[in-house]
């Protein structure tokens, strides 16, 4: 039996309210970034330095975490293997 993977959405939904109210930008620490992106810790820092990774924020004097909204993007912007193997 194969493994089934299960993603977990970026940003849970909010519970339905009675105005319109814009679904909030979590931020994640980095045992979350790293089940998400499937990259290592020092292969995250490695993609920050280089400019390709989203940079983390500093939620406090020793926390950071990243927006899940900024993640999504970088998710979506990486080809997928079909992308690069020229099929569609």
């Amino acid at each position: 039996m194969p493994n089934e993977f299960k993603a977990t959405p970026l940003i849970r939904p909010l519970k339905e309210r009675a105005t319109d109210t814009p679904e909030i930008d979590r931020i994640i620490k980095l045992p979350e970034l790293t089940n998400i992106t499937g990259l290592s810790k020092s292969s995250i820092y490695r993609e920050i330095a280089r400019g390709t990774f989203p940079k983390q924020k500093q939620l406090s004097r020793y926390s950071i975490g990243w927006r899940t909204s900024e993640i999504a993007d970088w998710v979506t912007s990486r080809p997928t293997v079909s992308d690069a193997e020229g099929h569609s």
